[in-house]
């Protein structure tokens, strides 16, 4: 996975850490602005109440308005979405990588990207559909 870096074996170890720190810092973050904003008096009804997604009461209860809520709602919906297709796209290519070192099982027929079409002919087909 890391063949075009430089100094793979440090600088991919150190982003990987790098990267769960940030990310864990920011996620902590975010739960702290979502707890301060539920009212302390509110807790048991919210929980009670939301039907299973206390997240959408409270920020019901934060904004003051359901078509608010509904837009934060939606824009962390959207952003798992992307955060799944991110890991698919590097599942598949680990997957591929190994498949191409030979460390899978049936590695032969996964690591054929496809045998009866070349590179210069799905790059024709892609320019003539412009």
């Amino acid at each position: 996975m890391s063949e075009e870096v430089r100094n793979a074996s440090t600088d991919v170890a150190r982003s990987m850490l790098l990267s769960l720190a940030i990310n864990g810092c920011l996620a902590l973050g975010m739960l702290f602005a979502v707890l301060f904003s539920v009212p302390i008096d509110r807790i048991s009804e919210i929980l009670t109440k939301s039907g299973g997604f206390p997240v959408i009461l409270i920020f019901k209860e934060a904004v003051g308005s359901t078509a608010g809520a509904t837009i934060m709602v939606s824009i962390i919906i959207v952003l798992e979405f992307c955060s799944a297709l991110g890991c698919l796209a590097a599942a598949s290519r680990m997957t591929w990588s190994f498949a191409r070192d030979r460390g899978l099982p049936s590695s032969r027929y996964i690591s054929m990207v496809c045998a009866y079409v070349s590179y210069r002919e799905l790059q024709l087909t892609r320019d003539s559909d412009r």
